[in-house]
């Protein structure tokens, strides 16, 4: 009787190695999605209508979804925009972006530094960029995603089988 619930055990752990890894690169996708949305929706409003930063990140805040966190995060700091410096403020709460890479986390740090700062054009254009970069990552990774989660789902049960095997 022990012997079949420690081999479940072990095959659940090792499953749930690749079923975390899988919805780990799927919130990945899920995140970037939502900050190319919100900045897509930053850059029409303040293009065209000239809606301040604060109104606008209070907008995505209340929002929510994948990106709601940063933007939540962002509009509780913002009472303190006269003592600490917007960038600052963007870049403190880029830490709750937990799962992009360096050179996403790069590209948001770099808009943050532009936004509310400089004349609107050169706002804009550092929008563009950020979110050209932040689209090719998300491409390569709806790209990857399917085979990257086969392979992770089935090293994690091969990684099980192989275990089993060498207890039973």
């Amino acid at each position: 009787m022990y012997k079949y619930a420690g081999i479940f055990m072990i095959s659940a752990a090792c499953a749930s190695f690749g079923v975390i890894s899988a919805v780990g690169m799927k919130r990945h996708i899920e995140l970037l999605a939502a900050l190319c949305a919100s900045l897509r929706y930053i850059s029409a409003e303040i293009g065209t209508r000239l809606r301040p930063l604060p109104e606008l990140i209070a907008e995505l805040a209340s929002r929510g979804g994948a990106a709601g966190e940063f933007y939540t995060r962002l509009a509780e700091r913002l009472d303190s925009i006269g003592e600490v410096d917007f960038s600052a403020l963007w870049a403190s709460s880029l830490e709750c972006l937990t799962p992009l890479n360096r050179d996403e986390l790069s590209a948001m740090r770099a808009l943050g530094d532009v936004l509310g700062r400089y004349e609107l054009n050169e706002q804009l254009e550092s929008i563009g960029i950020c979110l050209d970069s932040l689209n090719r990552s998300l491409r390569g990774l709806q790209v990857q995603y399917p085979e990257r989660r086969r392979l992770v789902l089935g090293l994690s049960a091969a990684g099980g089988i192989l275990v089993l095997i060498v207890l039973i």
